[in-house]
Parts: structure tokens; C-alpha cells; sequence
């Protein structure tokens, strides 16, 4: 099990119902793939930490690099995890306007 934080900026026209949709699909589809963790945004960043599968996660990244709604993903930090920090978190947000 692998564990990811990066920060990426959102694109212009991102806004609170987008915001709301990333955390809804995540909450919905993370456990399809054993990836738990947390988003927080703050007006045009986003911050997430997610943890899960090394395979699943490396998907993840794929697929977040694709999505239109942010741009500039910088990895601040991938490292082996032995246990979860958030088991239960399918995915958890918080959100500064």
C-alpha cells in the first residue's frame, strides 16, 4: 500500500458545484478501487491525500491528470504505508470559499 499527497490549481471555471461532484464521484467510485483519503480546496487549490493499492493509486494519478477542472498536479510526497491513516474515508473534503 503506497500513500500520495499532491496539490494541483484548479482551472479557471471550477467552481463549488464542481468541487461537489469531484467529492461525490470519489466517495462513490474510491472503494471500487480500495483508495481511501481527503480533498481540500481553497478558492483555486486543491490538496489531496490519498492512500490505497501502489497500482490503484498510479491510476488515479492518470486519471486525475486527465481531468479538465485542475491543472499543475505536483506529487509532495508518495512513500510506502504499512496501515491506513484513514480507513474509513472513502473521501472526506473540506471546502474555503
Amino acid at each position: 500500500m503506497d500513500r500520495i499527497v499532491y496539490s494541483s490549481i484548479a482551472s479557471k471555471g471550477t467552481d463549488t458545484p464542481d468541487v461537489f461532484e469531484i467529492v461525490e464521484v470519489s466517495a462513490r467510485n474510491n472503494p471500487k478501487r480500495a483508495v481511501t483519503g481527503f480533498l481540500l480546496y481553497d478558492a483555486d487549490r486543491f490538496l489531496q491525500m490519498i492512500e490505497g493499492p501502489a497500482l490503484a493509486l498510479q491510476a488515479l494519478l492518470e486519471d486525475l491528470e486527465a481531468d479538465p477542472r485542475h491543472h499543475t498536479i505536483e506529487v509532495l510526497h508518495r512513500s510506502a504505508a504499512d496501515e491506513r491513516w484513514f480507513p474509513d474515508w472513502e473521501m472526506k473534503h473540506l471546502i474555503s470559499f
